[in-house]
């Protein structure tokens, strides 16, 4: 009952904004006591998914963005999950990578400062792909980078939410495929119940509510998602 109570609230955050399973089910399956392999194989088919869906309605991606991402972040991310289960102690990055989401926001916040924070990481964006992959392999937060990120080199709302999605479906797919390699036992057929109500969230909710919504106003909303999840990042760090 839990799982799925999440999966159906955060489902409709990830059909606006490309991720939400993860960044804010994560934490809330912890508290409720399911182990972290749990919460992955609860969290990532349902993401999958909905990134699907998204990808299919949104189209392609840009190609030199996502080759860029596959060479320089999926091995960084399959090489830091495979060390987290090996050694079983995961690396708490909470505080500064909210912290960092924070200042972003405040700058995304100020023209001039927006402009040197975004061509920042675009010049430099094959590091920000291997840092993402490695913080997302030993902490799963990756996607706090990945905001960064999309908001970064994208403006357009479909551009920034399939961007995101892409980089959301090669991650679950690298993870779900780990995961079932050291742990196949905690797969069973509870998790295409919770698939589908991700799908059916988005259908019926998630990509009307994603349609009708202004590109400022989107604007707006990511800015504040970003907030929100460094918020939560920083409350569980002094947790």
């Amino acid at each position: 009952m839990e799982a799925a109570a999440t999966v159906i609230f955060f489902s409709f955050i990830q059909s606006l904004f490309g991720m939400g399973l993860l960044v804010f089910g994560t934490p809330t399956l912890l508290l409720l006591g399911f182990e972290f392999s749990e919460v992955l194989a609860i969290l990532l088919p349902a993401s999958i998914v909905i990134s699907l869906l998204q990808l299919y309605e949104d189209k392609l991606v840009d190609g030199r963005f996502a080759r860029q991402f596959i060479v320089w972040c999926l091995p960084a991310l399959g090489l830091g999950l495979i060390a987290l289960l090996e050694f079983g102690a995961a690396i708490s990055l909470e505080l500064a990578l909210g912290t960092i989401m924070l200042l972003s926001v405040c700058f995304q916040m100020l023209p001039r400062y927006s402009v040197k924070t975004n061509g920042m990481i675009r010049h430099h964006l094959k590091a920000w792909f291997f840092i993402m992959g490695a913080v997302h392999g030993i902490s799963n937060l990756g996607g706090s980078v990945l905001a960064l990120v999309a908001n970064s080199c994208f403006h357009e709302k479909s551009d920034v939410r399939k961007t995101i999605a892409f980089c959301y479906l090669c991650f679950a797919c690298i993870q779900l495929l780990i995961l079932y390699n050291f742990k196949p036992e905690i797969f069973t057929w509870s998790q295409l119940y919770l698939m589908s109500i991700a799908g059916a969230v988005y259908v019926a909710l998630g990509r009307r509510t994603f349609a009708s919504l202004h590109q400022a106003v989107y604007e707006r909303l990511f800015l504040a998602f970003m907030f929100g999840y460094g918020v939560v990042l920083i409350s569980k760090a002094f947790a």
